[in-house]
């Protein structure tokens, strides 16, 4: 049950939206996997008080690939972005 209530704060946050709609707009990543994206779960959730790691799979017509986003904690109490990876 927390696990489930851990994802749904994840999925629902700034820094996962945000990321993404990065994602998305990307066009070598649209390249990469083809066009439409589909994004399916977080994978993997990484935290501790201060900052954050999630993994999140998706895929497009044409492969597959890994959204890696780390967040610091900011100074609204929010995740905000320190670095977005994409792992093609």
């Amino acid at each position: 049950y927390k696990s489930v209530k851990i994802l749904e704060r994840v999925k629902s946050s700034g820094i996962y939206l945000e990321s993404l709609n990065y994602l998305k707009d990307y066009e070598p990543v649209a390249k990469y996997v083809g066009v439409p994206i589909y994004v399916s779960w977080v994978k993997e959730v990484t935290y501790d008080k201060d900052s954050v790691m999630l993994v999140v799979p998706f895929k497009g017509p044409k492969g597959k690939a890994s959204l890696i986003i780390n967040g610091i904690r900011g100074r609204d109490n929010e995740y905000v972005y320190k670095i977005i990876n994409h792992v093609l």
